[in-house]
């Protein structure tokens, strides 16, 4: 919401146009950026505080509980089945 202290006659014909109401301020386009290139520098930032092994055991465990769901189990059986069958075990098919 934008909060004028004057009256701007010229403003408030222009501000009835579909085109002019659509168009971003240039301040809004530059905090967008902004903010944009901030959350990727922090992005990279965290990505690179993980260590890559921890990254490894995640996706690994990811795929064990994806592969139990996949099966037709629950989460608390999904939690068991990827503890019980761990390694280069597989889930048992039955």
């Amino acid at each position: 919401m934008v909060v004028y202290t004057t009256y701007n006659p010229l403003y408030c014909i222009l501000f009835n146009q579909s085109d002019f109401a659509s168009m971003q301020s240039i301040l809004e386009s530059e905090c967008q950026k902004q903010i944009q290139n901030r959350l990727e520098r922090n992005i990279i930032v965290a990505l690179e505080s993980v260590p890559l092994e921890s990254m490894q055991r995640f996706a690994n465990r990811y795929h064990q509980f994806m592969d139990t769901y996949s099966h037709g189990l629950n989460g608390k059986q999904a939690a068991w089945e990827s503890r019980k069958y761990w390694g280069h075990r597989v889930l048992p098919e039955s």
